[in-house]
């Protein structure tokens, strides 16, 4: 049986979102390491404000499309 189109599609978006979640934790363990802070701890802080990130803001591309790239504070 052929492959859809549909159903290639299904494997790119998986990898997709498991590449932009992976590249977000792989930043956020990048940035603690460089102040010394266990990246296994602690709520995500906004770089500007350091106020502590909510559940919807730490999903990647969508938190920043939805604030448009700025602070929420």
């Amino acid at each position: 049986r052929p492959i859809t189109r549909k159903e290639g599609m299904i494997p790119l978006v998986a990898f997709g979102l498991f590449g932009l979640v992976l590249g977000s934790f792989l930043a956020t363990v990048a940035d603690r390491l460089d102040t010394a802070a266990p990246f296994w701890r602690g709520r995500s802080r906004c770089n500007h404000c350091h106020a502590v990130l909510t559940w919807f803001e730490l999903i990647p591309i969508v938190g920043y499309i939805a604030h448009r790239g700025t602070c929420r504070h």
